[in-house]
């Protein structure tokens, strides 16, 4: 009989112990859902893509949704609720590239706060280029600055530190054999602190130009150089002359022995035309010339043979031929890119002209875009139908865009969008044989 009712007495207790440890997992929910992790971060869009959301505070069954700036968000159709703390979903095929913010909706209602959880949606492109891989970071928070690449080395020149106040600093990081980057060493300063400024390498010279002391305030049409070493390294800063009226937020380019300034702010509001000058043969600037204006403010530019390409801050893009004499036609505009790629980077790589990251959306809900365009040059200038190449791993805008060696890089992020932050990537193109015979670098090397 005792042992009867001990038994009953110890079903009792369990059941009432089972019970409550039900109730304190049935009561985690009751919180407000939130996310830790989202895995994988990234994912292809030309096939169905299963993702796993980590938390805390899920209730089945819950409404994720992806949401893209201003754009109206994506509802996920396929969401399985494994427990309070698992969710599992499928991206669809299609699904447009880009850095969405994850949301998850509980049935009362209740969801996330916004927060770095994101998911990156990838194009994987045409073929003919591999996908972007990360390398050394940037080594400093720095935005509007420039960056090139001479002499098998990538330069980082200037730009505003995280007080939005010009930085002097010049940095530089060997690329390796395989493309990646070394570790970013100091390469002295320049004589006057600079961010949104022109930097471009011609012959045995690095020239800077331009810029502002701080962000939004143009102030600099100084102009000054340093002297690659035998090494790759930079000699001491020179200045040695000025431009005609401040420059801010140029576009720059060297062909020949000419050097252009396309655009950028001379002061509050309007844009600036184009000025060219001529290059001597022991580096010094002669004296400066208007050019042909473009129609739009360039933000970047990139040249093959004697054409000129600029993308404009609308995101529209044109071109130009220099005459034998320096002078430029007048600038026509191409055909459109499939995206609008406002504040992008641009870049021509063997024979292509490429359009890399830049920003949609309206104000304040901008967001960074990862997409990346391609077009063939043609014999007179003109430009092939554009495609898309592999989607960018981060969200760039303002991005500095460099080519060097069949690859190109793309060096953090210029903008207060900051997904990207210090990263920088890069992308190689499969080349034949016969291309690597043809081809012939766009920036051209210190000459020893």
């Amino acid at each position: 009989m005792r042992r009867a009712i001990c038994l009953v007495l110890v079903l009792v207790l369990a059941a009432i112990w089972t019970g409550g440890v039900s109730a304190r997992v049935q009561s985690q929910p009751a919180a407000t859902p939130t996310i830790f992790e989202v895995t994988p971060s990234h994912v292809y869009n030309d096939s169905p893509a299963e993702v796993t959301i980590s938390g805390v505070g899920f209730v089945a069954t819950p409404r994720v949704t992806l949401t893209l700036g201003d754009l109206p968000p994506i509802v996920l159709n396929q969401v399985s609720f494994l427990d309070f703390a698992t969710l599992r979903v499928t991206v669809p095929t299609g699904t447009p590239e880009g850095v969405y913010l994850v949301t998850v909706y509980n049935p009362d209602g209740a969801s996330t706060a916004p927060g770095p959880h994101t998911l990156t949606v990838v194009r994987p492109g045409d073929q003919s280029m591999s996908g972007w891989a990360t390398t050394t970071p940037l080594p400093a928070e720095r935005e509007a600055f420039a960056a090139l690449a001479a002499g098998d080395s990538l330069f980082l020149i200037g730009g505003y530190n995280a007080s939005t106040m010009a930085d002097p600093t010049v940095f530089q990081a060997p690329i390796t054999p395989g493309g990646e980057l070394g570790a970013w060493q100091i390469q002295g300063r320049l004589t006057t602190a600079r961010g949104s400024c022109v930097a471009v390498a011609a012959g045995q010279y690095l020239y800077v130009l331009g810029g502002g002391a701080a962000v939004g305030i143009p102030t600099e049409r100084s102009i000054e150089r340093a002297r690659f070493n035998p090494d790759g390294t930079l000699g001491p800063w020179e200045v040695i002359g000025s431009l005609p009226e401040v420059r801010y937020g140029a576009a720059g380019a060297v062909v020949g022995n000419y050097l252009f300034i396309m655009d950028g702010i001379a002061s509050w509001p309007g844009p600036s035309d184009t000025l060219w000058a001529q290059i001597a043969a022991d580096g010094s600037l002669g004296p400066w010339s208007a050019a042909s204006p473009t129609a739009g403010r360039s933000v970047a530019a990139a040249v093959f043979g004697s054409f000129i390409y600029v993308l404009n801050d609308d995101g529209l893009l044109e071109r130009t031929t220099m005459k034998p004499d320096g002078s430029l036609e007048a600038w026509v505009g191409v055909a459109p890119t499939n995206v609008s790629h406002r504040g992008g980077g641009l870049a021509v790589l063997d024979g292509s002209l490429f359009v890399v990251g830049g920003y949609g959306g309206v104000y304040p809900n901008q967001y960074g875009l990862t997409s990346v365009e391609r077009a063939r040059i043609n014999a007179d200038g003109s430009l092939g139908a554009w495609s898309f190449a592999p989607s960018l791993r981060f969200s760039r805008s303002n991005v500095p865009t460099v080519a060097w060696n069949h690859r190109l890089y793309a060096i953090g992020d210029n903008t207060n969008i900051r997904q990207a932050g210090r990263s920088v990537e890069y992308a190689s193109l499969r080349v034949s044989p016969l291309d690597r015979r043809l081809y012939m670098p766009l920036i051209r090397q210190a000459a020893p």
